[in-house]
C-alpha cells in the first residue's frame, strides 16, 4: 500500500455477497480491497500473500473453520486484524471466534454503513458488535450461567481480552472485585469517575469508594446474584462526593468474583435542576407533571 489507505481481504464462498463486500470496500475512499478468497484455505493463504490490516471472513466456509482460520491469519500475520461475518449470531459460535482473538462479529444484513465503520475500527485495534450480541455475550459474565466459564479461566487466556472489553464498552462503571473483597478490574468510566489512574483502584476495597455511612450496603453488593440499582454516594479520589447508582452481581467458580455496576447521577441531577430553575424564571405559567400525570410541585 502506497498510502494511508487500509488493506483488506475478503473471504466468503457466497459470491453475491463477496461481490457486494467488494463493491463496498472499493467505494470507501479510505479502504482499498486486496484479495479475495472462497473458502478457508484461501483466506489464510491471501492473508500471507496480501498482508492486509483487515480480513472480513465469513465463518461458515469450506475447506476449514473459523477460529483455526483466525488462528492462522494471527500466527502468519499478526498485523491483520479479522472482522468475522456470519448469517448467524448464536453465542456460541459468537464467543469461539472471540476466544481466538477477532476484533468484529457482524451479522450477514448489517447496515453497510456499519460494515465500513467495523472495518476501519479493527485496523485501529478497536472491536465492532452489536448491542443485541454484546449483551447476550455478556450473559455468561452476569448470571454466570456456565459453572466451566470462571472468570479465572478468562483471565490468562485469548477470552480475557474479549470479555473485559464488552466491560470496557459498558456506558456506566464496572468494578470487578475478588473473594478478598479487593477490586481486580476497573474500566475507563469507573477510573475518569472516580478520578483515579489505569492500575490505581485495583486492590483498594469498593468501601473505599463510598463515605462511611455506605461501607456497609457497598459491601452488601458483592457476592450476591443480582442486586437492584441502590441510590448511593460515590467518594472520588479527592475527597469530593457525588451521588451515583450502584447495582451488583457474582462470577461463579472456584474464587466467586463480584461484578458492580456504577452510575454517575450528577450530571442527572445537575440538568433536573436547571430545568426547574428555567420553570420558576419563566414569565408563563408552567407545572410539572410526572408519568402518572400527578402535578409536581
Amino acid at each position: 500500500m502506497g498510502d494511508n489507505r487500509i488493506d483488506v481481504v475478503v473471504a466468503d464462498d457466497d459470491p453475491a455477497v463477496r461481490e457486494a463486500l467488494a463493491d463496498l470496500i472499493d467505494s470507501h475512499p479510505d479502504l482499498e480491497l486486496v484479495g479475495l478468497a472462497i473458502n478457508h484455505e484461501q483466506a489464510v493463504r491471501a492473508a500471507v500473500d496480501h498482508r492486509p490490516q483487515v480480513v472480513v471472513m465469513d465463518v461458515h466456509m469450506p475447506r476449514g473453520d473459523a477460529p483455526s482460520s483466525v488462528r492462522a491469519i494471527r500466527d502468519q500475520v499478526p498485523g491483520a486484524r479479522v472482522v468475522a461475518l456470519s448469517a448467524h449470531g448464536d453465542r456460541e459460535t459468537v464467543l469461539d471466534m472471540l476466544a481466538v482473538g477477532a476484533h468484529g462479529y457482524l451479522v450477514k444484513g448489517t447496515p453497510a454503513e456499519e460494515i465500513l465503520e467495523a472495518i476501519v475500527r479493527a485496523s485501529r485495534d478497536q472491536f465492532s458488535m452489536s448491542a443485541e450480541l454484546l449483551a447476550d455475550c455478556a450473559e455468561p459474565l452476569r448470571r454466570a450461567e456456565r459453572a466451566s466459564w470462571r472468570f479465572e479461566d478468562l483471565v490468562g487466556n485469548r477470552l480475557e481480552e474479549s470479555y473485559l472489553e464488552l466491560l470496557g464498552q459498558a456506558p456506566c462503571g464496572v468494578l470487578v472485585v475478588g473473594s478478598r473483597g479487593r477490586i481486580e478490574y476497573a474500566n475507563a468510566h469507573a477510573r475518569h469517575m472516580f478520578g483515579y489512574g489505569s492500575a490505581e483502584l485495583r486492590d483498594k476495597r469498593l468501601r473505599d469508594l463510598v463515605p462511611e455511612r455506605y461501607h456497609t450496603a457497598s459491601e452488601q453488593l458483592i457476592g450476591r446474584v443480582f442486586t437492584a440499582p441502590s441510590a448511593m454516594t460515590g467518594r472520588r479520589r479527592d475527597g469530593t462526593e457525588f451521588p451515583a447508582q450502584f447495582s451488583g452481581g457474582h462470577l461463579q467458580g472456584r474464587q466467586p468474583r463480584g461484578v458492580v455496576f456504577i452510575a454517575d447521577l450528577g450530571p442527572l441531577r445537575a440538568a433536573e435542576s436547571r430545568f426547574r430553575q428555567l420553570i420558576e424564571s419563566s414569565p408563563d405559567a408552567m407545572v410539572i407533571v410526572d408519568e402518572q400525570g400527578r402535578i409536581q410541585a
